[in-house]
């Protein structure tokens, strides 16, 4: 039969609503004995103050409310602890609050899955929910399991925040099926800049986060549904998987290994409410916008309904991989281990029963996730509230450098070196208060000539600050003294005289070329407080990357060749190629055993090497002494010289074998004899060097036995006497 048109529309909108309002409230309800609406949830917390106000609050409502034997309280809430939520209420509780779950599964008649929503910052919401999810995935091995977290504010709420985030994030990591992510910054935003209003209350941004999530729980309409609402609200595919690599050819395997998995892109757009079903779609259809190894046919889905949502006659909701989540989780984490690096609050945990080691593989978890894992994040957009549901891809982005014609072999070496002498800093109680480490970068040599290197975003070589022609501090600060070019030309000319003349030219450089290092800190950081930890931490690194490049013979140390970073004002060592004293047998010989000239000097503030460096350079020193000196049980048979010897052999292999190529094979007895000559003269090097290194470690300074003070006051006058700074390489600018 043929209904007509007026009686068909408000017939078939009618039949709509009915079967979507059936369909939502079988989701999310059953009814009671007496026909009312009890919600399918279990509440959990350590205070009772937030159960009673949400049961109240339903109940008033008159519609729904939550099951009068589906909650657990204490009267004691988890002190903002992740530890003690987890270690502590979650086992203690344990029992009653899995009794409570099944009896809530046990009144569906299938179970679809489990979301728990939970935060990720609070001791209750992060430690016990963590803990519940865990026991979820116990008793419901096969089921899918989504958290929904509300990240914190950024500016911070708990002062511990990001230990508890990083705490869940890393465990949920393995425990959930997909993580929803709501950040109460930009629910914040929504509620000032989308909805205009002034004074913004929790009732409103959890107004905007619920908004949000029911966008994407709420029924809707699938490709596959046949016009029947699907009975799993659970029912998308949140993951996006790679394709095995197969023999389809050498095009298509190589677009695969040069596509990255986090670079991939996944659509799910879900349409409700009126023309649901005759939008346009297509721009989500764009094969530019999905990787190459998944079509947009799979990486795009449509959902539709056409019961308007939430008030709103039109409304859209996105779940798309992005990298949204990025930036606030590597802000998240790098806050987190600044703290970890000084100990703050780390009793706190570790009397509760997380260990370092938990934290140490919290932090590598992180590192992991964001290379190759899908986090969801829920940001909502509506006609007049716009909001969107993102599913985000986390990844990072690394800046590298391509370098040729350069070996990098020693430069690994070096960075190798001072991870392990930041590690033996970082065992020392006193050394992590005062946050003695080396910054490093990463380095991968792939032959003798070439290689790819780290690119240390967020720094500037202190010669570019200082000395750069246009708007270097010393033109900017002081424009009347010479300039940098001048004062080159000075001691080049300086160079071919003998040493007096040296001396008296340096001298005439030092007074009309003043230090303006003191400025960096001064620009950039503004609040004398910041400004006081900033100096601090610069000082501090001069002092341990000084003490540790003297150790290990580093050279080479002109104003481009040291990276200082903008942000922290912590000192970066660059162009390693210079260690174990060659910059000795150098045609202009190095004469200081670390830069520390005047700018450098100037850039600690008033008191100079005095104070915070001298302490800081005494403190490197006995405690690295102490263990690569005494301690028996350190393996000196994988150092740096090893390193350097087989580096030696590999390129006496090479030359060998290129001699041999180009017809040289007459002479290759006589090759032979002179490398085994190479290799005993380099063997004798190496001896020397080593016994170098031992002397330095035992204190041993121009034939005399120093004590670490001593030794430290030596090799302080020995960086800023004029006599060695005048006798440098031009091209070193000790005069900066």
């Amino acid at each position: 039969m043929r209904l007509s048109r007026g009686d068909g529309r408000g017939d078939g909108r009618k039949t709509q609503e009915a079967e979507y309002r059936d369909c939502s409230t079988e989701r999310f309800f059953h009814r009671t004995s007496t026909g009312e609406l009890s919600a399918r949830a279990v509440l959990i917390d350590m205070e009772p103050k937030v159960i009673n106000h949400s049961m109240s609050k339903a109940a008033r409502s008159g519609r729904w409310r939550y099951g009068e034997k589906s909650h657990f309280s204490q009267k004691q809430g988890s002190g903002n602890n992740w530890a003690n939520g987890y270690c502590v209420h979650g086992p203690r509780h344990r029992e009653v609050m899995e009794d409570l779950v099944r009896r809530e599964v046990e009144r569906c008649d299938r179970l679809a899955g489990v979301v728990t929503l939970m935060s990720v910052a609070g001791g209750t919401g992060s430690g016990v929910g963590t803990y519940v999810t865990q026991c979820l995935r116990e008793l419901y091995p096969n089921s899918f399991i989504v958290n929904h977290l509300t990240w914190p504010y950024d500016s911070g709420e708990v002062i511990v925040q990001n230990y508890n985030s990083v705490l869940t994030l890393s465990h949920l990591y393995g425990l959930s099926d997909a993580l929803l992510v709501d950040e109460n910054d930009t629910a914040h935003r929504i509620c000032a800049q989308l909805l205009n209003i002034k004074h913004i209350s929790f009732t409103d941004i959890n107004g905007v986060i619920a908004h949000q999530l029911a966008g994407v729980l709420q029924p809707a309409l699938t490709p596959d549904s046949y016009g029947l609402y699907s009975r799993n609200p659970l029912g998308i595919d949140w993951q996006v998987r790679a394709p095995p690599v197969h023999c389809g050819g050498a095009e298509s395997a190589r677009g695969f290994r040069t596509t990255g998995f986090n670079r991939s892109l996944a659509n799910l757009l879900i349409l409700r409410g009126k023309d649901a079903f005759s939008a346009e779609a297509d721009g989500f259809q764009e094969a530019a916008l999905y990787t190459s190894w998944l079509p947009p046919t799979e990486a795009f889905s449509v959902w539709k309904s056409p019961v308007s949502f939430n008030k709103y006659e039109r409304s859209a909701t996105l779940v798309s991989n992005s990298q949204t989540l990025l930036k606030p989780l590597d802000n998240m984490v790098r806050k987190a281990w600044n703290m970890f690096a000084s100990r703050a609050y780390i009793h706190q945990y570790t009397k509760f029963g997380i260990s370092e080691e938990v934290f140490l593989d919290s932090f590598t978890s992180l590192e992991q996730v964001c290379v190759c894992v899908c986090v969801c994040v829920c940001v909502c957009v509506c006609v007049v509230c716009v909001c969107v549901c993102v599913c985000v891809c986390v990844c990072v982005c690394v800046c590298v450098c391509v370098c040729g014609q350069d070996d990098l072999r020693q430069d690994a070496v070096m960075q190798q070196v001072f991870a392990m002498c930041s590690t033996l800093l970082q065992r020392n109680a006193e050394m992590r208060r005062r946050k003695l480490s080396i910054r490093r970068y990463k380095v991968v040599p792939f032959s003798q000539r070439s290689g790819v290197l780290e690119w240390c975003s967020g720094t500037v070589p202190i010669g570019e600050f200082l000395v750069d022609p246009n708007k270097g501090a010393h033109c900017r600060f002081r424009p009347q003294d010479w300039t940098n070019l001048a004062c080159r030309r000075k001691m080049m000319e300086a160079q071919r005289q003998g040493f007096e003349d040296k001396v008296t030219a340096y001298s005439e450089v030092c007074r009309n070329f003043r230090p303006v290092f003191r400025y960096f800190c001064m620009e950039r950081f503004l609040d004398p407080a910041v400004w006081m930890e900033k100096r601090l931490a610069y000082t501090r690194s001069v002092a341990t990357s000084s003490i540790v490049g003297y150790i290990v013979g580093l050279g080479d140390r002109h104003i481009q060749n040291i990276l200082i970073d903008e942000q922290t004002a912590e000192l970066i060592h660059i162009d390693l190629g210079v260690a174990f004293e060659q910059g000795k047998v150098l045609p202009t010989p190095e004469t200081v055993p670390f830069r520390l000239s005047r700018d450098i000097v100037d850039g600690m503030g008033i008191t100079g090497v005095e104070g915070v460096f001298r302490r800081s350079s005494q403190e490197a020193v006995l405690t690295i002494v102490e263990v690569l000196l005494y301690d028996p049980l350190f393996d000196w048979t994988m150092n740096p010289l090893k390193a350097f010897h087989l580096q030696h052999d590999e390129q006496q292999e090479l030359n060998a074998t290129l001699h041999s190529t180009l017809g040289g094979g007459d002479d290759m007895d006589a090759h032979r004899k002179a490398s085994s000559s190479d290799s005993q003269s380099f063997n004798k090097v190496a001896e020397r060097v080593l016994l170098r290194l031992q002397e330095k470690l035992k204190g041993v300074e121009e034939g005399a036995v120093l004590s670490v003070g001593g030794q430290v006051n030596l090799l302080i006058q020995q960086a800023m006497d004029p006599n060695n700074l005048s006798r440098l390489f031009a091209g070193w600018q000790p005069w900066v």
